[in-house]
Formats: C-alpha cells, sequence, structure tokens
C-alpha cells in the first residue's frame, strides 16, 4: 500500500510538472520569463500538495527535513559554485559550437527575476524534487536511484525548451544536489546552494 502511494505521487509529481509548464507557457510564451517561471513555481506547489496527499499521513514532516549544521555551510557553498560552474562551462561550450557568432540572450534582472531565481525556485524547486519527491522514491527503492530519479524531476521542471542546452547540466546539476541531501539528510543545505548557484547565474 504505502508503495503504491508512493508510485502514484512520483506519477503526479512529473505529469504535474509537465502540465504546469505548458500551462505557463501557453499563458506567457516567451513574453515574461519571470511570470512563466512563477506562474510555474504556483502551480508546481499545487502539484506538491496533491502528492503529499497521496503520501498520507506523516509525508509533509518526513518530506521538510530542516536540521542544519555549521560543518555543512563549507559543503553547501561548494555544491553551489560547482553547480554553476558545471551548468556556465556547458552552456558556454554548447553555445560556442552551435552559435560561434553570439552567446545566449541574458534576462534583465528585474526584482522580480531576481526573486524568482534566488529565493523562489530553491524553496519550491528543492522542497518538490528532494523533499517531496525524494520521500516518495526512498519509500520504493534505495538512495542512489532516487537520487537519479529526483534529479530528472529537477532537470524537466525548468522546462524543455532548448533541450539539450538545458536538461543536461540541469541533471547534473541534480546529481550535485541530490549528493548533498543525501550526505546533510537535510533540505536546507540544498536550498542554501541552489541559491548560490541562482545567484551566480543571474549576477556573473
Amino acid at each position: 500500500m504505502l508503495r503504491r502511494r508512493a508510485a502514484s505521487a512520483i506519477g503526479v509529481l512529473f505529469s504535474g510538472v509537465l502540465l504546469s509548464l505548458v500551462v505557463a507557457w501557453s499563458i506567457f510564451g516567451e513574453t515574461s520569463e519571470a511570470a512563466n517561471e512563477i506562474t510555474c513555481y504556483i502551480l508546481f506547489g499545487a502539484t506538491s500538495f496533491l502528492a503529499l496527499a497521496l503520501l498520507g499521513k506523516g509525508a509533509f514532516k518526513q518530506s521538510t527535513p530542516l536540521t542544519f549544521h555549521a560543518a555543512q555551510l563549507p559543503f553547501a557553498i561548494l555544491a553551489g559554485v560547482l553547480g554553476f560552474g558545471v551548468s556556465w562551462a556547458y552552456v558556454s561550450v554548447l553555445t560556442l559550437a552551435l552559435s560561434p557568432e553570439g552567446g545566449p540572450e541574458v534576462e534583465a534582472m528585474t526584482p522580480t527575476f531576481v526573486l524568482s531565481a534566488v529565493i523562489l525556485a530553491p524553496l519550491v524547486e528543492e522542497w518538490m524534487d528532494r523533499g517531496i519527491l525524494w520521500n516518495a522514491t526512498r519509500r520504493i527503492t534505495g538512495v542512489p536511484m532516487t537520487i537519479l530519479v529526483t534529479s530528472a524531476l529537477f532537470a524537466l521542471s525548468h522546462g524543455l525548451a532548448g533541450f539539450f542546452l538545458a536538461l543536461p547540466h540541469r541533471f547534473v546539476g541534480g546529481l550535485i544536489l541530490g549528493t548533498l541531501r543525501a550526505r546533510s539528510g537535510s533540505l536546507l543545505p540544498g536550498m542554501l546552494a541552489h541559491a548560490i548557484w541562482n545567484l551566480l547565474a543571474v549576477t556573473v
């Protein structure tokens, strides 16, 4: 019964993320990346609560381990910098190979965009991926497969546009954040690492 509930929750999270991306894209398209992302986060939240309901009593507490020790801080910072470095290197090399005359367009650094990237993204995505999905997947399988599954949803949640440009490096970033989650036993180091990664991405 627990495994069935967990499998249903996993299915809801993956299908809910896909549906959220489609809905947000159909409303905003390319007109406002920040509005598109914020809409996705609202829909991700609704999907997450539905998955929690499927997981049953106690799922919220199990999906929000928030202990934090000072010894975890250097690893969180390192994970954030490493995630950004992997993304930057991958996108730079692939962009240069595909379009030698110009780099990728950069979103204007509006307050809404910074709020979305540096605050909302770490909170919502880490809770959904390495909180709820982590809890559901661990009911079925071990830590290595859980890291892979959560990394897949993490990559998918960033959209399908620019498939080869976006998904591979975000999957690798998900592996880094998943490893941090496994070693720390908490969401907070991953949230901090994610915030550092995104802050570097919007400022460098």
